[in-house]
C-alpha cells in the first residue's frame, strides 16, 4: 500500500457539528474520528486479544504517568500538522493545542467562565487542575487528586486534539471540512 490518494466513503448523513464536546453521537462521532486523532490510541488488529485493551501513542510519541497518578506528561510526535487546508493551512500541531482541546472539554482554563454547557465527556477530566505546556512538544495534565484512569480516557475516540488558537471557530460555524490532524481531510 501506499500513502496519499483519495478515499470516497458514504455517509447517510453529514456531521451536524465538529464540535465534539456537544455531540458525539452518529453522525458526528465518526467523522470527527477521521478528521481528529486522540494522543493515544487503543492497539487493534489480529494479534490482539477481543478482551485485551493495550494503549499505544498516537499524536504523542510517548507518556508517563507520576508514581501518585496525578500528572500525566505526553510528550508529541514532532512534524505532525494540521491539514493543509483554510484556516490553518498546515500548521504544526502543538502542546497548546493539547491544553486548548482539554481545557475546552473540560470547561477549565480560559473557558471556566465562559457559561457553556457541560461536555458530554466532562467526567473524563473530573479533578483538573491544571494543564502546563512546559515546551511546544509536551504537555503535562495536573489532577487535584489521584486519577488513574485518564490515560485510557485519552484513547476514546471522542476525546480528540482540536486546533487551538487561530482557525478554532471553524468547528461550530458549520465548515464543510474539519482541518484536523488526522489521518482524512473531510
Amino acid at each position: 500500500p501506499q500513502p496519499g490518494g483519495v478515499l470516497n466513503v458514504p455517509v447517510t448523513n453529514d456531521p451536524t457539528t465538529w464540535d465534539m464536546t456537544i455531540s458525539r453521537s452518529t453522525p458526528n462521532s465518526p467523522g470527527a474520528a477521521m478528521a481528529y486523532d486522540p494522543l493515544l490510541t487503543w492497539k487493534t488488529g489480529p494479534d490482539v486479544d477481543y478482551n485485551q485493551g493495550v494503549l499505544i501513542p498516537k499524536l504523542a510519541e510517548r507518556w508517563e504517568a507520576s508514581k501518585d497518578a496525578r500528572s500525566y506528561t505526553f510528550h508529541l510526535r514532532n512534524g505532525v500538522k494540521f491539514a493543509d487546508a483554510p484556516p490553518l493551512n498546515g500548521r504544526e500541531l502543538t502542546s497548546a493545542d493539547v491544553k486548548w482541546s482539554y481545557e475546552y472539554a473540560s470547561r477549565t482554563g480560559a473557558f471556566r467562565d465562559k457559561n457553556l454547557p457541560p461536555a458530554e465527556f466532562d467526567f473524563m477530566f473530573e479533578g483538573l487542575d491544571r494543564i502546563e505546556t512546559p515546551d511546544r512538544y509536551t504537555a503535562v495534565v495536573h489532577f487535584k487528586v489521584p486519577f488513574a484512569p485518564f490515560p485510557n480516557y485519552t484513547g476514546a475516540d471522542w476525546n480528540l486534539i482540536m486546533q487551538g488558537g487561530r482557525g478554532r471557530g471553524a468547528r461550530r460555524r458549520g465548515a464543510s471540512a474539519a482541518p484536523g490532524a488526522g489521518d482524512d481531510l473531510l
